[in-house]
């Protein structure tokens, strides 16, 4: 079973939907070698709507991935 998900029983259903949500994105973007536009297709996301989502969840990019996606 996947790191991911884990589910931890004494969060609320926001900030377990927000954890998975953070894990599921972070997951999909090293999948995808940090290439936002094919993460969001693979997903099922419009590529803006993407970035927005990763700025609500915080996740900032590390070094390797950050000249590919703008951070």
């Amino acid at each position: 079973m996947d790191k991911f998900l884990v589910i931890d029983l004494d969060m609320d259903i926001r900030t377990a939907r927000s954890h998975f949500e953070k894990k599921y994105i972070l997951a999909q973007i090293k999948k995808f070698n940090g290439n936002i536009s094919k993460t969001a297709n693979f997903i099922g996301m419009e590529r803006t709507a993407l970035h927005r989502k990763m700025k609500d969840l915080n996740i900032m990019p590390n070094e390797r991935y950050r000249n590919i996606i703008g951070y």
